[in-house]
């Protein structure tokens, strides 16, 4: 849940933000080196671990050039498994909402 700053009474529900991944690195993320579950449509936000990427059938090793990815933040839009009413039909307060993100990086053996 957001909470308002000016008024933490204020609340916005988290799948109101969804998150899409570019790669632009060298490794595929058609499956072969990158599943990439944020691709084509967003993945709304949750608050529990939401997995945007995974690795594919062959490795994903790599640096910068290999291993570099766009995130697209939107808010409101209702695409993916988004909040399906509009802003203006939740009725939310007008308020500032904030929110931590936290991106975990993970290997595999």
């Amino acid at each position: 849940m957001f909470y308002g700053t000016f008024n933490p009474l204020h609340q916005m529900e988290l799948n109101n933000v969804g998150v899409t991944v570019i790669s632009t690195g060298t490794n595929q993320d058609d499956g072969t080196n990158i599943i990439n579950n944020a691709q084509t449509v967003p993945l709304a936000l949750e608050a529990s671990d939401v997995t945007l990427m995974t690795k594919g059938s062959q490795t994903n090793k790599g640096y910068g050039i290999e291993n570099s990815f766009i995130l697209n933040w939107e808010m409101g839009t209702r695409r993916g498994n988004m909040n399906n009413q509009s802003i203006l039909e939740q009725m939310i307060p007008a308020d500032t909402y904030t929110l931590n993100i936290i991106l975990t990086l993970s290997t595999y053996p």
